[in-house]
């Protein structure tokens, strides 16, 4: 066994039951919709605004403040040409950014309830993928799966997000706190013709975090990588699930980083291949589709099927 024999079952899993393309369907549909609902909600207000500021432009409030500046700025050619269409534009630039702000809570909305149907779907496939060693996946058991393990993945994603936030909080703290003098006295001085070696510290200090970043995010990211299938398949609660993983993590540390490289080379050659495919008109943005609903459902089902060959050493029934 190896993880050249997880990526392909997974794949095979979609190959030999298409029924699990539904979920992420689904998803893309919810997507396409609410997206299609906020660039509308935007695309209104843009216009409003637009509409707005050249109602202001015409105006005789509007006339006379331009008039003013126009002859407060008398020698400023360029400027007197194009001072008017630039204050209505900010003006209605400040109003969309107003009503954008305004906006805010309702993205925040649409975005956690997202979050809470891409934590459900997940479930749904890690339980798919596990019914697929066994017999043919039924997204009825699935769906009823996550609904009863539901709370325990949001449990653990909060976790996981906690772990996140905490670690890379400190390792930037531990950086660039001794620097916060440095960088405030740079900030001061950018525009005074400040030594540009004084950057030099700040940069190497960067560098240091983004591959100090990338190496601790691997580390973390192999620990946790099978937490979620811990607490769908051998239903644990938050806590225990995310020290099972750790457990699993450690044990099965070199097989888990081999898999992400190999995640890496596969991800790498998607790209390259929607990429020329790209390029062919019209047949080709179908092809895309089909390939990124291939690869999507294809890597969510990696982590279940990875845990259901080297934690409990068993292989879908198809390939028996």
């Amino acid at each position: 066994m190896s993880v050249f024999d997880v990526v392909w079952d997974a794949f095979n899993i979609l190959k030999n039951y298409p029924v699990v393309i539904v979920p992420y369907l689904i998803l893309i549909g919810l997507s396409f919709i609410v997206g299609l609902i906020l660039a509308v909600a935007i695309f209104a207000s843009v216009a409003q605004q637009f509409h707005s500021g050249n109602a202001l432009f015409h105006s005789g409030n509007m006339m006379a403040n331009l008039t003013q500046n126009y002859t407060l700025n008398a020698t400023n050619s360029s400027f007197n040409s194009t001072f008017a269409g630039t204050a209505a534009g900010r003006m209605a630039m400040e109003s969309l950014l107003q009503d954008l702000w305004v906006l805010l809570p309702s993205l925040i909305i649409v975005v956690l309830i997202f979050y809470v149907i891409g934590v459900f779907i997940n479930i749904m496939y890690i339980d798919m993928a596990a019914q697929a060693f066994a017999k043919k996946p039924v997204l009825g058991a699935a769906f009823d799966t996550a609904v009863a393990r539901f709370l325990s993945v949001l449990g653990l994603s909060l976790i996981y997000l906690a772990v996140y936030l905490i670690v890379f909080g400190i390792l930037a703290l531990l950086l660039f706190g001794t620097q916060i003098s440095a960088i405030t006295n740079l900030m001061s001085s950018a525009g005074s013709g400040a030594n540009t070696g004084q950057w030099v510290p700040l940069l190497v200090t960067g560098v240091v975090f983004v591959i100090l970043a990338l190496v601790i995010g691997i580390i973390l990211g192999i620990l946790l990588y099978n937490g979620y299938a811990v607490a769908v398949l051998e239903r644990l609660g938050p806590v225990d699930a995310f020290k099972k993983s750790i457990d699993i993590g450690r044990k099965r540390f070199w097989n888990i980083l081999g898999l992400f490289a190999l995640i890496i080379l596969i991800t790498l050659g998607y790209i390259a291949v929607y990429f020329l495919i790209s390029l062919i008109p019209v047949i080709g943005s179908i092809i895309d589709i089909v390939l990124s609903i291939v690869f999507g459902v294809w890597s969510t089902m990696l982590p279940a099927t990875f845990y259901m060959e080297y934690v409990k050493g068993t292989r879908p029934k198809f390939s028996k």
